[in-house]
């Protein structure tokens, strides 16, 4: 369940940008999700390691913190240096860089949902992680529709911000509602 929701999250939105807005806007669009996934590398190796962990009551209290910190600095150096990085590496995409931006900023809570993930499945609670998927999926579609009519590509990426803002909040509420 928990997959297919993952699948479903990551394909959505071309789904629905592509029919809406058209390539133009999806290029850049997907050019800064791209960057978006890569930046996640560190955090989705964390939570491999973390999961067997979590199971066993092993909390990793420090890493964890650890990668929270690193997913922070690299929100800080995707701002800083996407405007000089981008036209060297991407010159075509050029009004890709405050999108990539923007979609910077939701490595931190999509970083935190990662290890809110693991202890919740090591703790054998998948429907947590589900139910915060559904809130992800749904805010990012409503976002696309309403934010991207509104503000184009920039309303595009601060759907998946918010998106994923609301799926951490989702799963810290959700957490919190079983551990009280």
């Amino acid at each position: 369940g928990t997959h297919v929701l993952e699948v479903i999250g990551i394909n959505i939105d071309k789904l629905i940008i592509f029919p809406m807005f058209g390539a133009l806007i999806l290029g850049p669009y997907q050019l800064g999700f791209q960057i978006f996934v890569i930046l996640l590398i560190i955090p989705n190796i964390v939570t491999q390691y973390t999961l067997p962990h979590d199971a066993t009551g092993v909390k990793n209290k420090s890493l964890k913190k650890f990668t929270m910190i690193i997913s922070g600095i690299i929100t800080g150096l995707v701002v800083i240096l996407s405007p000089p990085l981008i036209p060297i590496f991407f010159p075509k995409f050029i009004e890709a860089i405050e999108v990539i931006q923007i979609m910077g900023f939701a490595l931190i809570p999509t970083a935190l949902s990662l290890i809110l993930t693991s202890e919740l499945l090591g703790k054998e609670n998948s429907r947590s992680v589900i139910l915060s998927n559904i809130v992800g999926i749904i805010v990012l579609i409503i976002g696309i529709v309403v934010l991207g009519e509104i503000m184009g590509l920039l309303g595009l990426a601060l759907s998946l911000v918010i998106g994923k803002i609301l799926q951490c909040v989702a799963l810290l509420i959700l957490k919190n509602r079983i551990t009280a």
